[in-house]
C-alpha cells in the first residue's frame, strides 16, 4: 500500500484486496502498463518478502494471526501455505505454457 503499487496498476488501494475469491473478470482487469512495471512491482515483493524474512524470529512465527481456523494459524503455518500456493501456481503457469508451445499456428496441436 505504501508503494502505490494499486494506483500503478490502475485499481483502487483497499489493503484488504489480495486477490482471494476473484472473478475472471477481476482479474482481467488488472492491466499492467508494460512488462516493466510487473517486473517492478515483482522485484518490489521479493524485496519487501527478505526484509521480513531477516526479521523473522522465533515468537514471530509463532504469532497467531487468524483465530478462525481449529486450531489458530500461526505465522509460520500461513508462510508455509503462501510457499506452497506460489509453487502450485508456478507449476500450473508452467503446465499452461507448455500446451501453448505445443500449439501451432492454427491452433491444433502440433
Amino acid at each position: 500500500m505504501a508503494d502505490g503499487w494499486a494506483e500503478k496498476f490502475g485499481m483502487e488501494p483497499d489493503s484488504s484486496n489480495v486477490g482471494f475469491g476473484h472473478t475472471a473478470a477481476d482479474v482481467d482487469a488488472v492491466r499492467p502498463e508494460s512488462a516493466e512495471l510487473l517486473l517492478a512491482w515483482n522485484n518490489a515483493v521479493i524485496d519487501r518478502s527478505q526484509e521480513y524474512f531477516k526479521s523473522l524470529d522465533a515468537i514471530e512465527i509463532e504469532r497467531v494471526i487468524d483465530t478462525s481456523y481449529d486450531p489458530h494459524v500461526t505465522v509460520g503455518v500461513r508462510l508455509v501455505s503462501v510457499i506452497s500456493d506460489n509453487t502450485q501456481h508456478a507449476g500450473q503457469a508452467r503446465y499452461v505454457r507448455g500446451i501453448l508451445e505445443r500449439v501451432g499456428i492454427d491452433g491444433q496441436l502440433g
